[in-house]
């Protein structure tokens, strides 16, 4: 980083240092080889799927593929890697053992994806004021600045 560097680019270059330390520190302290094996497949499959939900909208504004992917990954990958990692790694603390049929295996995802949630939230709050995820204000004062400018 340089004296020069926009805010968007310094802010973006902090959460690409702290994700990959984050990253780095929990696989080393907590999990096996086979877990992080489990980890990476199924965070590669919510990357994709969250990705796409986020690509669909904005190409139907008439934005191009190659920017809305672009505009999903700034937008997105930092609040989808802090959920992933703690909902998952919750999940795995808790019931790693656990059969699909066990309750034990039910509760522990509900709890660990409230735990994912409970984290990401202040990602996200960040990431709106910093208008990064400029979509995600208040439907209801969008809806007065499109009345407006009409």
């Amino acid at each position: 980083m340089t004296l020069g560097d926009s805010l968007e680019d310094r802010f973006r270059s902090f959460l690409v240092h702290v994700v990959e330390e984050t990253v780095d520190e929990v696989v080393e302290q907590f999990w096996t080889d086979a877990q992080v094996d489990e980890l990476d497949a199924t965070t590669r499959d919510h990357y994709v799927h969250v990705l796409s939900l986020t690509v669909g909208p904005l190409m139907q504004e008439g934005v191009g593929f190659r920017e809305a992917v672009t505009d999903a990954l700034y937008s997105e990958t930092p609040s989808i890697t802090v959920m992933e990692i703690v909902a998952i790694g919750s999940d795995l603390l808790i019931a790693s053992q656990a059969h699909i049929t066990d309750a034990l295996c039910w509760a522990s995802l509900a709890l660990s994806l409230s735990f994912g949630f409970l984290a990401a939230f202040p990602e996200n709050a960040a990431l709106v004021n910093f208008g990064v995820k400029e979509g995600m204000k208040n439907p209801a004062e969008m809806g007065k600045q499109t009345r407006v400018a009409s």
